[in-house]
């Protein structure tokens, strides 16, 4: 909200970035040549799994001693990327020192890199995102395409919001979440959220028929925690619990006869392990009091192409 694209150098080029799909992590390269990758919240992940050895080795190759990488990890299966969801579960597996069965191999897409010295709580590190950027981009060369454990986030330099929007719009046709873009001069790094990048996300709205009610659970123990949603027909189910208040989850859980409902959403998902579809981080909007039937899964369906072919129009 404090984003002010009029005020980005659109002149120089903005960087137009794809918002990644796996867990984020920091790859530290140190001076003695130890290699470390730990979580946000700065748990290790364990680096002796045969599924880092290829990240490991190519970190020790391409990103200079004495420098962190920011990025995301990304897990494959039989050399095949798992979702956002799958993966993510598996890496979280691994962080609470389980094992996995598999030919897993782990891949890690990053965007910035700095001196691990000034990676620190609170600090600031003013050199504009251009020049690190550049920097990372001369120590690696390799894209996603290449079939390489560590790659660059798949990068454009825009001249206008247009442009931007273009670029978003082509990374929602192939399935993707969205961009993120960033001004090349004032995104210095730093330990905190910044007004010189924003996320460019999708979110559509749909109807759902209320089918089943979930007791929360801790705080919210004794009221609504959460709505069983469904199309229709019954092709796509979905979990609804964020979006409500303290009071209307003690109101629903009373009344428990909500028939239809309208849900944001940021993407669909296809079925995996289940026949049914879902939707990837489903938030209540309101109660339809006028409508008895919800959306079909084609209507869900067409109505996220119509925002996807609405983005940049």
């Amino acid at each position: 909200k404090d984003a002010k694209l009029n005020k980005f150098d659109w002149e120089l080029g903005v960087f137009s970035q794809i918002k990644a799909d796996g867990m984020f992590a920091n790859i530290n390269h140190e001076g003695n040549g130890n290699v470390t990758i730990t979580s946000r919240n700065g748990s290790p992940f364990p680096i002796d799994h045969p599924a880092f050895a290829a990240l490991v080795a190519e970190v020790r190759d391409h990103i200079p001693r004495g420098q962190q990488v920011h990025g995301e990890l990304l897990m494959f299966l039989d050399c095949k990327m798992l979702p956002r969801q799958d993966g993510n579960g598996k890496f979280n597996t691994l962080l609470q020192g389980g094992e996995l069965e598999g030919n897993f191999a782990v891949a890690y897409e990053c965007w910035d890199m700095i001196p691990i010295i000034g990676a620190t709580a609170k600090n600031k590190i003013k050199t504009p995102y251009i020049d690190r950027f550049e920097k990372l981009e001369s120590a690696l060369t390799y894209t996603r395409s290449d079939r390489t454990a560590l790659w660059l986030i798949e990068t454009k330099r825009v001249k206008s919001l247009k442009e931007a929007n273009e670029h978003y719009r082509d990374a929602l046709e192939r399935g993707l979440e969205g961009t993120i873009i960033k001004d090349p001069i004032n995104l210095i790094w730093e330990d905190s959220t910044s007004k010189w990048q924003v996320k460019m996300k999708l979110e559509f709205e749909c109807d759902l028929e209320v089918e089943g009610y979930e007791e929360g659970k801790g705080k919210n123990a004794g009221m609504m925690g959460a709505l069983l949603c469904t199309t229709s027909d019954g092709k796509l189910k979905v979990r609804v619990g964020s979006g409500f208040s303290d009071d209307l989850r003690k109101d629903i859980w009373a009344r428990k006869n909500l028939k239809v409902i309208t849900v944001k959403s940021n993407s669909i998902m296809p079925p995996t392990r289940k026949d049914t579809y879902s939707l990837f981080l489903p938030i209540f909007v309101e109660e339809r009091l006028d409508k008895k039937t919800g959306d079909s899964l084609q209507r869900v369906l067409d109505q996220y192409d119509a925002t996807i072919a609405s983005v940049g129009a």
